[in-house]
């Protein structure tokens, strides 16, 4: 069968009336499976009726079997998606321009062939059966729901996911089906990227109903490493979340959160979750309203984190703030007698201070978000707000965000220690010149500000991670650039010897110096000899060097005088090619 034997309903009334019955029906099928966007059939819909009403009202007398069979032609050819249309033994009878741009395939090389030519061959032998189906009782559907993806098979043997939607045309030659085809690969690639996105916070995500009986939407698989249930557990049961909420918590909850039901008010609290093995699980969790075009309240959106080990670490400091304060009340006339116990005291809070160092490693990430929105947040306030505000409510804001700026900062500073003392990076042969170099132009700013003269010798190769290498010249080079002395040119030099094995560098300048007192001390985790109004900064940067160093096997040390300028010499192994 060829085009021309099976073509577009021609001037013939009834066939003509065959023609608008598939694009309406079409198009009522598309509106269901494509609700984002007006259904091109639609258009097309429409232009019909327009057509034919301008018709009847210049030649009343006139109705469809008037219009031409171009026309007809020209409409279905315009339509932005792939149309096809099959015959009761599912040979291809009918397929527009769209059709040969999406499959790969000219015309003549569709017509009277087997639909099945555009499905993948492991599809093919159950969709015979299907197609033989809907014969039997052919409706307008939709096809693709979410349990079952469809696809479509180019000329050149590619697979793509597509959408369909399946409508009867009834006609003098019989019933034919239509078919709507949409190429939805774009779609799927954003979906899996948003999902990845989603799916990688350290955080269970949630969309919910204002309607608190009714079941999620959706709710991210952290779900089931926060409580124990899984994503299918938590969202076939509607009222699982409440069951699960700390018997003593729900009241609390229910009154902070009927605002936002009834109102639409952001939702944001602290409370405790019974996990499925009971634990009890801190929770902070937050939410906001999603309305509709009409801003008309439709679900909610949110976050929860598990913030147990915080109130763990916050309620074993509070403990052991106690103990130390009942030792010292203790104290008065019994000192030599409570001395050990006193030690024993401070050496339980030092060993639990140890934890919260380790946890605050681990929670560096985590946090990351949550401080951005709080520095965010005032700082919006503070634009819009700004001039309306009296001064000290002003001051306050302030130093909210320079309290968070700076906590940034040092999470940023954690996040890198960490890093450093990770066994997982990768090693390779790399230049230390290039690296000392990409050093200096993160540091580009600070050097043309300062004008600082930052010369490097000639470097040696040496085996490291190019990151960490880079970040350890621009923690040095940065030191030397900062801690200047304002009375003379800023000079800085970077150089290398080699001793036996090892390759020995040098971070030389003539800044402000050291004491010695202070030469071994600067190396610890948050050590400072500076107010950080006189020097910004967090104190992490040399105990980051340091880790750095011994990672890459070496050590490092300073070598300093007060007003004489400083001297950074770390050491790395001589690459074992270069050794031989």
């Amino acid at each position: 069968m060829n085009e021309s034997e099976f073509p577009l309903p021609g001037p013939e009334y009834h066939d003509a009336l065959a023609a608008l019955e598939l694009l309406a029906n079409a198009g009522a099928s598309t509106r269901k499976k494509f609700p984002a966007r007006p259904s091109f059939l639609e258009e097309a819909e429409s232009e019909l009726t327009a057509l034919a009403t301008i018709d009847l009202a210049i030649k009343p007398e006139a109705s469809v079997q008037h219009w031409s069979e171009q026309t007809l032609r020209d409409l279905l050819e315009s339509l932005p998606d792939a149309m096809v249309v099959i015959d009761q033994h599912g040979t291809i009878a009918l397929v527009n321009q769209q059709t040969e741009k999406l499959f790969g395939y000219q015309r003549d090389e569709l017509l009277g062939r087997p639909i099945e030519i555009l499905i993948p061959e492991q599809f093919r032998s159950n969709h015979v059966g299907k197609r033989k189906g809907y014969f039997v009782k052919p409706e307008t559907r939709a096809m693709g729901a979410s349990q079952q993806q469809l696809f479509g098979r180019r000329k050149d043997g590619t697979d793509f996911p597509v959408d369909i939607s399946l409508s009867p045309l009834r006609t003098e030659r019989g019933i034919f089906a239509t078919s709507v085809i949409r190429d939805i690969s774009q779609r799927k690639r954003d979906e899996a990227k948003f999902r990845t996105l989603v799916e990688n916070i350290p955080a269970v995500t949630f969309i919910a109903p204002l309607d608190e009986s009714a079941p999620e939407l959706y709710v991210s698989p952290q779900i089931e490493q926060l409580l124990g249930f899984s994503q299918k557990e938590w969202l076939e049961d509607p009222v699982l979340w409440h069951r699960q909420l700390h018997p003593e918590d729900r009241e609390r909850w229910n009154r902070q959160f009927a605002p936002t039901c009834a109102s639409g008010e952001p939702f944001d609290s602290v409370y405790r979750f019974v996990s499925k093995d009971g634990r009890i699980v801190w929770v902070h969790g937050s939410a906001s309203v999603v309305r509709d075009a009409d801003g008309m309240p439709s679900f909610l959106q949110g976050v929860a984190f598990d913030i147990t080990t915080i109130r763990e670490a916050e309620q074993a400091l509070r403990e052991a703030q106690e103990d130390l304060r009942r030792s010292n009340a203790d104290l008065e006339g019994r000192v030599q007698e409570r001395t050990e116990e006193l030690a024993q005291s401070m050496a339980e809070l030092q060993e639990k201070t140890g934890e919260l160092e380790q946890f605050a490693y681990v929670a560096s990430h985590d946090l990351r978000e949550p401080l951005r929105s709080l520095v965010n947040f005032p700082e919006k306030l503070q634009k819009t707000y700004g001039s309306k505000l009296d001064t000290q409510f002003d001051d306050w804001i302030g130093k909210t965000i320079a309290g968070a700026t700076r906590m940034r900062r040092l999470i940023e500073d954690l996040s890198l220690y960490s890093r450093a003392v990770r066994s997982d990076q990768k090693f390779q042969l790399l230049n230390a010149n290039v690296s000392a170099g990409e050093a200096c132009s993160n540091l580009q700013a600070a050097i043309e500000e300062s004008g600082a003269d930052v010369i490097l010798a000639d470097l040696p190769n040496v085996m490291g991670n190019r990151e960490l290498l880079i970040l350890l010249f621009q923690n040095l080079i940065g030191n030397a650039v900062k801690f200047r002395d304002a009375n003379r040119p800023v000079r800085v030099e970077v150089g290398a010897q080699r001793q036996d094995d090892e390759w020995c560098f040098s971070v030389r300048d003539n800044g402000i110096g050291i004491e010695t007192k202070f030469l071994t001390r600067i190396f610890g985790l948050g050590e400072r000899l500076h107010s950080t109004k006189q020097y910004a900064g967090t104190g992490f940067g040399l105990a980051i060097c340091e880790k750095i160093v011994a990672r890459h096997g070496g050590r490092i040390w300073v070598e300093s005088e007060p007003d004489r300028g400083s001297t950074f010499f770390f050491t790395m192994p001589v690459p074992s090619k270069e050794g031989e």
